[in-house]
């Protein structure tokens, strides 16, 4: 004996899976985003401050999240520093490499070392939070996602 049934509308649940993809995908694109606000406040906290004069807070003041790029394949968020000020920040963020400044190679070389104003402070300042959190990450972007697909 053979059965068959006929599925009436498969075409709407088609059409309806695929829609419900791109709204999870716009919606992991929101989580993302939301951490990498996370991320960004925490490291604005570790980003060095200049002590004193019309520097102070700059670069602190350049970090921000950029809103999530949702492609088929692919969801990014960027946290960036610098604006014009980019070279600074990649000098402040790679510390020590060819971006350095000379003096702080020279104090570098000579043992002295570059003495950031605030402990905690110091270069990889937006890529030692990301660190920090990458452990449980996951599990917060999975349940943003969550609480968001629930009607």
């Amino acid at each position: 004996m053979v059965s068959s049934i006929k599925v009436e509308g498969i075409d709407i649940l088609v059409k309806t899976l695929r829609d419900m993809g791109d709204r999870v995908r716009e919606i992991y694109g929101v989580a993302l985003y939301q951490e990498g606000l996370v991320v960004a406040a925490e490291a604005r906290r570790v980003c060095p401050v200049a002590p004193h004069g019309s520097s102070a807070g700059v670069l602190r003041d350049t970090i921000q999240t950029h809103e999530a790029e949702v492609s088929e394949n692919n969801i990014t968020v960027a946290i960036t520093a610098g604006g014009p000020a980019t070279p600074y920040a990649i000098a402040v963020h790679e510390h020590l490499s060819e971006s350095s400044p000379p003096s702080w190679k020279k104090a570098e070389a000579s043992g002295k070392g570059i003495h950031w104003n605030a402990a905690g402070t110091g270069p990889k300042f937006i890529e030692k939070p990301l660190l920090a959190m990458k452990q449980t990450m996951g599990d917060r972007i999975a349940a943003r996602v969550q609480g968001r697909l629930r009607p």
